[in-house]
């Protein structure tokens, strides 16, 4: 198999992770609505709110948000050069996961 396949199988399967990890915490309710944590609706919140359909920022979204940025941007920090060409590279991955494990 070629790198494109065997990099896209290992994606797929992290998206699945994601996805199943999201049913154990969230459970029957989602977008944390049985979660101890905290939800904003006003200043970034409202903007947050608008993109994301009229649903809250809680802390356990951000927190999630901000750990998967740290794990796609890690290659960075372990000796990738990183350049505005691997960065959109990166953001494109993150956006096509996404859409992917919401799906899932």
């Amino acid at each position: 198999m070629n790198n494109v396949v065997i990099s896209g199988i290992f994606w797929l399967i992290f998206a699945i992770v994601l996805a199943l990890l999201e049913v154990e915490i969230e459970g029957q309710k989602g977008w944390a609505e049985k979660l101890p944590t905290w939800y904003k609706r006003t200043g970034i919140g409202k903007v947050y709110g608008f993109v994301m359909n009229k649903k809250p920022m809680t802390g356990y979204h951000t927190i999630l948000f901000v750990f998967l940025l740290l794990i796609f941007h890690a290659h960075y920090f372990q000796g990738c050069t990183w350049t505005w060409k691997n960065e959109l590279k990166t953001i494109s991955l993150i956006l096509t996961i996404s859409v992917v494990w919401d799906y899932l």
